[in-house]
């Protein structure tokens, strides 16, 4: 109890409890399948069935031409959407409903088609040629993670950002990062400096892996989407963190019996996803209701 004194407490680790229902708004390949107004009104749905209680929207593509699509152009905010007026709107009007919203960035790779993409940015492998990265769309490059940072190339994509959302955007959810196969030097010293970044344009740290960002991460999607990757991922287990920080962060293993040891917890548990906007196929509002 003392630790706490002084103890890091990430930033607007303040609002997590009240963030009860966490959710992925989903838009991928060109479809627009929820434009921002429509996951506005999915907010006051949500609002009008729960009394209120508090969200958290992730927006995963809404930039570009949706999910994955456009990396690293940060401030590229999808016209199919609605662009920036509406995603402002959205954000602006769903605060009134107990809303936050934050949106899906990489980090990691970059695409051939994203006007931030450069040569000098990329990462090669030791024989000399290209660090590849995720291919579902478009053949991802790797993002030489160092130069990024140093060149200010980086900082210069989140103002882009930051000057479409102004002060209406509550989290960055950072993708892939720390698991080392695309820039390669995700280490913690980089780590913080990228958190320090996002957390001094406002917003809050959310990314991927159960055991990435410790330090300054509000939410771990592996450890919160008890289905979605493989159960070595899903969160951090330490009794001791979780008694000092299970107030700040939505990151402990959740109770999952099938995956064993630390996923077998009906008193504690944590939150286990049920979206209802497309993430994973899912399409179930009452089922994302019930949970």
């Amino acid at each position: 109890i003392a630790y706490r004194d002084i103890m890091n407490n990430p930033y607007k680790s303040e609002e997590v409890p009240e963030l009860v229902a966490w959710r992925i708004a989903m838009n991928f390949g060109s479809q627009a399948q929820n434009p921002f107004l429509t996951t506005l009104d999915n907010v006051k749905k949500v609002a009008l069935n729960t009394d209120g209680l508090g969200q958290s929207v992730l927006l995963k593509g809404y930039g570009n031409e949706g999910h994955d699509s456009g990396h690293p152009d940060y401030g590229d905010i999808g016209q199919r959407l609605g662009g920036a007026d509406d995603m402002n709107t959205m954000m602006e009007e769903g605060s009134k409903y107990g809303a936050r919203f934050g949106v899906h960035v990489n980090a990691s790779e970059m695409y051939p088609e994203a006007k931030a993409f450069s040569e000098d940015m990329v990462r090669r492998n030791s024989a000399g040629g290209l660090s590849y990265g995720w291919n579902w769309l478009d053949q991802g490059v790797g993002i030489d993670g160092i130069y990024d940072l140093a060149s200010g190339s980086r900082v210069s994509r989140f103002a882009d950002l930051s000057k479409e959302v102004g002060d209406n955007m509550d989290f960055i959810y950072l993708d892939v990062w720390g698991n080392l196969t695309s820039s390669g030097s995700e280490d913690s010293w980089e780590t913080r400096k990228m958190s320090k970044m996002i957390n001094d344009n406002g917003w809050r740290m959310t990314t991927e892996w159960g055991s990435g960002n410790e330090y300054d991460s509000t939410f771990q999607h592996w450890a919160a989407d008890l289905t979605y990757g493989g159960y070595t991922s899903k969160g951090e287990n330490s009794e001791v963190m979780r008694f000092l920080r299970n107030h700040q962060k939505d990151s402990w293993v959740g109770d999952y019996p099938q995956y064993g040891g630390a996923a077998n917890a009906p008193l504690l548990g944590g939150y286990n996803m049920k979206d209802f906007e497309g993430w994973q196929g899912r399409n179930d509002y009452a089922a994302y209701i019930k949970n």
